[in-house]
């Protein structure tokens, strides 16, 4: 298993390519929140590549205009030194409690 380094690269298009030029001939792919519009445009450059494809917590349509404020809140908070503050503030997003 190979987890892709995904903040080298200022847009999809371009880690899409460097994920293709790094990865094997034919792998499985999994996309996790934004790795998941990643994988789409993995899968617009090079299907033939892409064995199996897993998407999780992640969507194929356009964010909603509150979702676009809430992601550049979240940058905003990132860019002001503020990681791990914004990383435990989402966290809840990612994960669902265990049933009691």
């Amino acid at each position: 298993m190979t987890v892709a380094n995904h903040i080298r690269d200022s847009n999809i298009g371009v880690i899409a390519r460097r994920i293709l030029a790094e990865a094997p001939p034919r792998f499985a792919l999994a996309g996790h929140s934004m790795g998941g519009y990643i994988a789409f445009e993995i899968m617009r450059q090079a299907p033939q590549r892409v064995a199996k494809l897993a998407l999780i917590n992640t969507q194929a349509r356009p964010d909603t205009p509150e979702a676009t404020a809430r992601r550049r809140g979240q940058i905003a908070a990132v860019e002001a030194a503020a990681l791990a503050t914004e990383s435990k503030a989402m966290y809840p997003g990612f994960v669902i409690r265990a049933a009691r």
